[in-house]
Formats: C-alpha cells, structure tokens, sequence
C-alpha cells in the first residue's frame, strides 16, 4: 500500500451476537513521501528523486574485489547519471 502525504483516518469495526461494536475514530498523519525512479539512458542510469522531501542516495560497487562507496544528497526532482553494473546497491533513505 503506497499513501500519498496527507491526514488519514481509521476505526475499527467489531460484529458480537449484541449487534456492531465500534472504537472511536483515530487518525495519523504522512508528511513525507521517499520515492526515487530509476531510468536508463544508453550506459547509464538516471536516479531520479520523485519525493517531496531531501533524499540521500548511498552507493556500493564492487570492482575486482574492492568495494567503493559514495553518496549524494539529492533535492526533490533532482537527479543523479551513474555508470551502473550488475554489482551496484543503491541505498535511499530521507535526508
């Protein structure tokens, strides 16, 4: 289930042989959306943030045996072009 930033709203319902028993309403708030795309251009890929909120894109590659890291902190609707290979994690997580 993916929920859009916003207040929402809930109760529970419960069904006994006296007929329909029912909580009070609650309710709980999202105030950020965490959301990347990847796109691939040729070579590369674009990582695109599709949040609304700073993300940080954390990079592990292995290369003959050696693992380089990197990270880049990304606005909302900005990008990242990288080189990929089959053996780069990605990581996102709110800034």
């Amino acid at each position: 289930v993916e929920l859009e930033p916003g207040t929402y709203y809930w109760k529970v319902l419960g069904y006994s042989g006296k007929g329909i028993i029912e909580s009070s309403a609650k309710s709980f708030v999202i105030d950020s959306k965490v959301a990347v795309s990847v796109k691939r251009s040729g070579n590369e890929y674009e990582i695109i943030n599709e949040g609304n909120v700073v993300s940080e894109v954390d990079l592990i590659e292995e290369d003959n045996g050696l693992q380089i890291t990197g990270s880049a902190i990304l606005d909302p609707s900005q990008s990242l072009r990288k080189n990929i290979t089959n053996k780069t994690i990605f990581e996102i997580s709110q800034k």
